[in-house]
């Protein structure tokens, strides 16, 4: 996209009922010389929703994410800020207006933390130092003897801790035969993990357990598009549409064999982790989460693991996340041989 093109500088996403914050925002930019799009004042009835918000992201310099709670669990803005990382990749600036998590591709992202703040002057100030930066001191600095006591010591933005491991399938997936009974998944897709697992998950269904699949929904276009954007190496929506239809065959034919011990759904969703939730409910809930598109080498994807007793309230912010992606899925319907998809 050239300069040229660019009509407004921010497009501000945002879910319905943080609306009021989004209008806020929207006045605070234009007092200050900017222009703003938001489908509040600038979407109008008859309007194609999905076209508008192309329009409004391609033609943006940045997107304005105002996450919360809700925003978490609206499709459409999840299609807003994924749709501005292809079109600009690092053109969103999150907004936090509460404590859920961002997804793991934004994490990275500097954000501006409006958490608890409760007067116009502090909201202000805060949006305005994360659009423009924070002044150099003007006048000489002098040397902090203490550091820990210095306004100017750089501090780490982002620290990982011991529980961060690389190869998910070298710890995670063999839980399988230590006596789990449900188990939990999400992932881009699981022709991968059938090819590798699809033995132990048998048994394991044999002995009694419980296995819950839930995938990338391959009829979806605009999502295979985004994958295709975001994948390392298969860059095909076609052939990504294609390995998903495949997995899913394979799950199709588990779910048939083994009745009322498998659910399978897909999702309209990105998924931005893909998760694994073993014994979910139970009090030895083990949760393993793959950082989406993070590798450390072509061989290796970054997995995080957190046990229920002891990081209850990591467990359970991501158990509920993902609750939410499922009770948003659908049933998948293996398309009749012969039929188009």
């Amino acid at each position: 996209m050239t300069s040229a093109e660019v009509v407004y500088d921010y497009f501000i996403s945002y879910a319905s009922t943080d609306e009021p914050y989004a209008v806020w925002l929207d006045s605070l930019l234009r007092g200050e010389g900017h222009a703003t799009i938001m489908s509040a004042f600038d979407f109008y009835a008859g309007d194609n929703f999905v076209l508008q918000m192309s329009h409004a992201v391609e033609k943006s310099r940045c997107t304005i994410l105002l996450w919360s709670s809700d925003a978490a669990g609206r499709s459409a803005v999840h299609l807003e800020w994924t749709s501005a990382m292809i079109d600009r990749l690092g053109s969103v600036i999150p907004v936090l207006l509460d404590d859920t998590h961002l997804p793991h591709l934004l994490r990275p992202s500097v954000r501006i933390d409006l958490r608890g703040v409760a007067d116009d002057a502090t909201a202000k100030s805060r949006v305005m130092a994360g659009i423009r930066g924070v002044d150099r001191p003007t006048s000489p600095v002098p040397f902090p003897r203490d550091p820990s006591r210095s306004d100017y010591v750089a501090q780490p933005v982002l620290s990982l801790d011991s529980r961060l491991r690389p190869r998910a399938d070298q710890e995670s997936f063999p839980v399988i035969a230590r006596g789990h009974k449900v188990f939990w998944l999400a992932a881009k897709g699981f022709e991968a993990f059938l090819h590798q697992y699809e033995t132990s998950v048998r048994s394991a269904l044999t002995s009694g357990a419980h296995f819950r699949f839930l995938m990338h929904n391959p009829d979806n276009e605009v999502l295979m598009s985004m994958m295709a954007a975001l994948s390392y190496g298969n860059r095909d929506p076609a052939r990504i549409a294609e390995r998903l239809r495949e997995a899913s065959g394979r799950i199709a034919d588990l779910e048939a064999t083994f009745e009322g011990q498998v659910e399978f759904r897909v999702t309209d969703w990105l998924l931005s982790t893909g998760y694994t939730l073993c014994d979910p409910e139970g009090a030895d809930g083990r949760l393993y989460i793959e950082f989406f598109g993070f590798r450390v080498s072509l061989g290796e994807r970054m997995t995080l693991l957190a046990l229920r007793r002891r990081e209850p309230k990591f467990f359970e912010a991501h158990y509920r996340s993902y609750q939410t992606q499922w009770r948003n899925g659908q049933p998948w319907r293996q398309p009749q041989k012969g039929t188009s998809t």
